[in-house]
């Protein structure tokens, strides 16, 4: 049997040790296409579509695409749904793996169905390509092939130990924003060493999710691409929110080593030199031919709500998770964080001034103190619901968090005494549940040394605010009701960021795997806790209870350096 006849009758797939004789045309074909992967793909790549084998067609935005995996060793590409971008990324792979000789190829994916996808459109592109083009295969197994130029491709679903002992020469990360936010840290720190020690090439393509995970870490620390459409971080400009001016104070720290620990904290979080040295790579909707305003309009009346339009075809990083708070509210949070305006010698974070002839809520969320979770304290301005300050630390006994509480309300105490011979209402709790008992044992017996009332739960025969797993829900919704409606607007970045990850978990909320929502239950207390603080404060009843659509604004004081005696 000849040649011609096994290729035509042998199946797909070339064996090895087949020697071909080249005609002169094939030869400068094989050179032509070694130093050119578009051209290699547009002529002799076909791709399946609706049941048809094709010649794969690139989009102009496409090659563009192949242009900077060719030239940059590090492009996070960030397109919209539905434009080819795992096709054509298979088709560079392909590419590699024929013209590179010795190379590993790792293609990691969000899902087990999503890595089989990568890998089926890799196995039918290659089984389509002229015998002569292609390299023979040792190996053909489901999620992995070898070549006889000792090349292999393996895909794989990302998981926090996928990357652990890979030395990738090429690595492709598909819809890396949809990998779960803790195993997309565990995972980069691992791959991110290795690919230093290879030197490897990384691809990343994804459309975007929230603006906290590793995947938004990468595109905002990115240089834009010369050929990329440019890409502007205005969502919160079309969802008409006008963000607030930078605060013209800097941040007061009491005590050096909380800066040095905000620092160390920040400087740990961002991770830079790994994240390093990226292009980034967008496509605008509107670059495929087949896409216009009238295609725009039909897909917002059928099968698309506005915020999958912003995630999925304008690529903006609004959560397409079943976050507590609709995912556009969260993104509208970024407008009104703020910097604390000072950082004392217990590391409270204090966002607002103390303000004379004002009542203040003060709620304690514990914690057990051994790095698990954190002890929260939120501080509130009532009837307003400003956040006033927040107090976080994982690693607190129940001592260290009752001296934290005691702390916070003298401060407060301490701050109106001095402004005004008015009223000073200070309201504090604790959560009864679990800790929170040895707390309230702490303060019992010195509780008229703390400023302020004590509150406890109406009905609750023990003191402090007892909770269940249904009281947890309904404070929670309450909690979503006053953000959405912008009657409490978080100050706190912390907070904000864990409202973005506390998603529905069964029949109730709680926070993604591998991330907290200690700051979050904090605040869900506070609605508890306010909600025995109505028969004080009246006007609590109305704020809880009716429709409103803006906060008030901040007075303008709220705006000046503290005073020394803050």
């Amino acid at each position: 049997m000849s040649r011609r006849l096994q290729e035509e009758d042998g199946g797909k797939i070339k064996p090895t040790n087949m020697n071909l004789d080249f005609t002169p045309k094939q030869i400068r074909e094989l050179k032509r296409c070694r130093k050119d992967p578009v051209y290699f793909i547009k002529k002799y790549v076909k791709i399946d579509a609706k049941g048809k084998v094709i010649p794969f067609k690139m989009y102009e935005f496409q090659e563009r695409m192949i242009e900077n995996y060719l030239r940059y060793d590090r492009v996070i590409s960030m397109l919209p749904r539905q434009v080819g971008k795992t096709t054509v990324t298979a088709a560079f792979m392909l590419w590699w793996c024929c013209f590179k000789p010795r190379q590993k190829v790792y293609c990691f994916s969000y899902k087990g169905d999503a890595s089989t996808d990568i890998m089926d459109r890799f196995k039918q592109q290659y089984e389509d390509l002229p015998w002569w083009i292609k390299p023979g295969v040792t190996i053909n197994n489901v999620m992995s092939m070898k070549f006889e130029n000792g090349s292999t491709i393996r895909a794989e679903t990302t998981t926090a130990r996928t990357g652990r002992g890979r030395s990738p020469d090429l690595l492709y990360l598909d819809e890396f924003a949809y990998v779960d936010p803790a195993i997309q840290d565990k995972f980069w720190t691992s791959i991110s060493a290795s690919l230093a020690e290879t030197e490897g090439k990384a691809l990343i393509t994804s459309t975007p999710n929230t603006d906290e995970d590793r995947f938004a870490r990468i595109w905002f620390a990115a240089n834009d691409a010369p050929n990329s459409f440019e890409w502007k971080d205005d969502i919160l400009e079309k969802m008409g929110v006008k963000k607030e001016e930078e605060t013209p104070y800097e941040t007061v720290y009491e005590d050096e080593g909380m800066r040095r620990l905000e620092e160390a904290d920040l400087w740990s979080a961002n991770d830079e030199d790994d994240e390093a040295g990226f292009r980034r790579f967008f496509v605008h909707w509107q670059e495929h031919p087949a896409r216009d305003e009238k295609w725009k309009q039909k897909r917002l009346r059928t099968d698309c709500t506005l915020e999958e339009w912003y995630r999925e075809f304008e690529c903006r990083f609004v959560s397409g998770d079943e976050t507590l708070i609709d995912a556009t509210h969260l993104l509208q949070l970024n407008a009104t964080v703020r910097k604390p305006m000072l950082v004392d010698r217990k590391g409270v974070k204090w966002f607002r001034k103390i303000r004379p002839n004002s009542s203040y809520a003060v709620m304690v969320d514990p914690a057990e103190g051994v790095g698990r979770a954190n002890a929260v304290v939120q501080v509130w301005e009532l009837p307003s619901m400003r956040q006033v300050a927040e107090w976080a630390e994982a690693d607190g006994d129940s001592v260290q968090q009752t001296r934290a509480l005691f702390h916070i309300l003298y401060r407060i105490n301490k701050a109106q005494q001095r402004q005004t011979s008015g009223y000073s209402d200070l309201y504090y709790s604790v959560e009864a549940n679990g800790v929170g008992a040895g707390i309230i044992a702490l303060i019992t017996p010195e509780e008229e040394k703390f400023p302020g009332y004590f509150i406890d739960s109406d009905g609750n025969k023990g003191r402090g605010i007892k909770t269940t797993m249904p009281s947890k829900k309904e404070y929670a919704l309450q909690l979503k009701y006053l953000i959405e409606r912008r009657i409490f607007v978080p100050a706190s970045k912390d907070l904000v960021s864990e409202l973005k990850t506390f998603v529905r978990r069964g029949k109730t909320y709680k926070a993604k795997d591998g991330c907290r929502d200690d700051r979050v239950m904090s605040c869900v207390l506070m609605c508890h806790l306010m909600e025995e603080l109505k028969w004080q404060i009246p006007e609590l009843d109305t704020a809880l209870h009716t429709s409103v659509t803006a906060m008030e604004q901040p007075p303008a004081e709220d705006a000046m350096p503290l005073p020394p005696q803050f």
